[in-house]
């Protein structure tokens, strides 16, 4: 993965159209952003070969940040994830057979802010920060 397509996924949103991209943005710069530090220790392989770094825990203000655009994603009428967030930083897809390493240097990322991110299909696949 090249590092300027590293990111942690707040929400997912899917296909939307164009129109949203305004209320989204209005709505992402009301949210509240109190700063926060990821460590990311933990290597790991998901399902469907997804090879992530997880941190150790979940920061408060990140939960907070989470279940906050969560609301305002549904106030825009969007339908959120109902699975518990699992905050991660995607390192390769069709890492089918990788064995993770038992320890990992932590990674220290201390996130500026929340942005809107477009991702355009590949390959290879590229993200556009929106706003």
């Amino acid at each position: 993965m090249d590092d300027a397509r590293l990111h942690a996924t707040l929400h997912f949103l899917g296909d939307q159209p164009r129109e949203l991209i305004a209320p989204l943005l209005e709505g992402l710069a009301r949210l509240p952003f109190l700063p926060f530090t990821l460590n990311l220790t933990t290597a790991a392989l998901w399902h469907g070969g997804i090879a992530v770094l997880e941190p150790d825990e979940v920061p408060l203000a990140l939960r907070e940040l989470h279940a906050e655009a969560g609301s305002m994603l549904q106030s825009l009428g969007l339908a959120v994830e109902t699975r518990p967030y699992r905050p991660h930083v995607t390192l390769s897809r069709r890492a089918f057979g990788a064995t993770p390493p038992p320890c990992v240097e932590p990674i220290v990322w201390t996130p500026a802010r929340p942005v809107l991110v477009e991702s355009e299909s590949g390959p290879p696949a590229r993200y556009r920060v929106l706003g």
